[in-house]
């Protein structure tokens, strides 16, 4: 899928340039993870980690590497910070700090309660509804034998699951999906002032909603994961709690918009270059099990995350002064052949097919990630059983990718199929 020489070497490698998205990374990833490892971005001045043991090492040092790295809405460092708390304060609280920012033993603080709420969320009992909207959405389009399968599927799939979960109507799910590209986007380090603007606009108003979602739970309690995490984040009901719960929820939004949606996308694409797989993962759950993380791990739809460093550190031979912002990319350790061997091949047999990095390493580990994985399982379980001979229907145009400096996956997906 990638090869280092295809990359222009009179050219600097730059993540932050427009042409350096989608799968234009790879070349870049394979070239950097041989000779420069660890590696200084021209244009964003961030230190690049292509290595998995880099990844996962600088993951894990909270003393050196921290987590808040100021990117993120009225947090960032920014010309216009004073205009984007101001469009924040019109609708409620400025946003608080998202759990992915907090270092031990802080972190653990605030995730203790996160975690109890997913505990008492009974997700096993979901997986009737989830396959339902799984099956409701393939009615919609079987009987035509093509679909374009991002904005019929793998949007809507995941956000009908979590509008749900937030007490919200389907119609609203698109609002979801909004939310969760500016989230992401949000935190894009090349994003110019004015679009911060922008984009503080529309978070503002996905805080003004679920201010009012949050109310709505705490007013009529139930099993939906909203209502246990009021009930064990903020059972006062005070404003930091409010605050927390909102940071989580955004948290949550971002992943079911971005994590499952492209996941989804980039593993029908790895089944249409792999038909063998499709029996396979058919009539065997645990290759299909097997199969959601090569998916996971090959598309990395969370492409990095970012850490600060905390002093001067150095890194495989290179130093990284103080305050310098680290990238972590998930997307280029994954693909490290010293860890996965052939990693751009599907491998059901792989040992270690659940050492990827995708959701994060404990104990920032994604809370999220069993629903992801649940909704991913499905969806394959019941596309595989209801269709076959997936392809692309219009060739080498039937797929384009996100232009993300974040995320990765396909934003159109034409597809075509036979129904079983």
């Amino acid at each position: 899928m990638s090869e280092a020489e295809n990359l222009d070497r009179d050219e600097p490698i730059s993540f932050g340039c427009p042409r350096m998205v989608g799968e234009a990374r790879l070349p870049a990833y394979d070239r950097l993870r041989s000779e420069a490892p660890v590696y200084k971005d021209p244009l964003t001045g961030n230190y690049v980690l292509t290595r998995y043991k880099d990844v996962r090492s600088t993951l894990l040092n909270h003393r050196q590497f921290k987590t808040d790295a100021g990117l993120v809405g009225g947090n960032r460092k920014s010309p216009v910070k004073a205009e984007v708390e101001a469009i924040y304060l019109a609708k409620g609280p400025l946003p608080g700090r998202n759990l992915q920012t907090y270092d031990p033993p802080e972190h653990r603080q605030h995730r203790a309660p996160i975690d109890r709420a997913f505990d008492h969320w009974k997700l096993e009992a979901l997986r009737g509804f989830i396959e339902e909207q799984a099956n409701f959405l393939v009615d919609g389009f079987i009987e035509r034998g093509e679909v374009e399968f991002v904005s019929e599927f793998t949007i809507p799939f995941p956000l009908r699951v979590f509008a749900d979960q937030l007490g919200l109507g389907m119609e609203d799910a698109s609002l979801l999906k909004l939310w969760a590209d500016v989230g992401v986007e949000d935190i894009d380090p090349t994003l110019p002032p004015d679009r911060q603007v922008e984009a503080a606009h529309v978070m503002a108003g996905m805080n003004e909603y679920l201010q009012k979602a949050i109310a709505n739970a705490r007013a009529h309690p139930g099993d939906r994961l909203i209502s246990k995490l009021v009930e064990t984040i903020d059972p006062e009901g005070t404003q930091a709690g409010l605050i927390e719960i909102m940071a989580v929820l955004r948290a949550i939004i971002i992943a079911a918009g971005d994590t499952t949606t492209f996941g989804l996308g980039g593993g029908m694409r790895l089944l249409m270059g792999n038909p063998h797989l499709v029996p396979v993962i058919r009539d065997d759950r645990d290759k299909l099990l097997a199969f959601v993380e090569e998916a996971l791990r090959i598309v990395s739809p969370l492409q990095t995350l970012f850490r600060c460093a905390a002093e001067d550190v150095a890194i495989g031979g290179v130093t990284i002064p103080k305050g310098a912002i680290i990238e972590a990319r998930y997307g280029a350790g994954d693909l490290d052949p010293e860890v996965f061997p052939c990693p751009y091949q599907v491998d059901l047999e792989r040992e270690n097919v659940r050492s990827h990095v995708v959701f994060g390493v404990a104990p920032h580990i994604c809370p999220g990630m069993l629903l992801a994985r649940t909704e991913m399982e499905i969806a394959f379980k019941v596309m595989t059983q209801r269709m076959d001979n997936f392809r692309p229907a219009r060739g080498a145009d039937s797929y384009e990718y996100s232009t993300s400096y974040i995320a990765h996956g396909p934003v159109r997906a034409h597809i075509a199929f036979d129904r079983r």
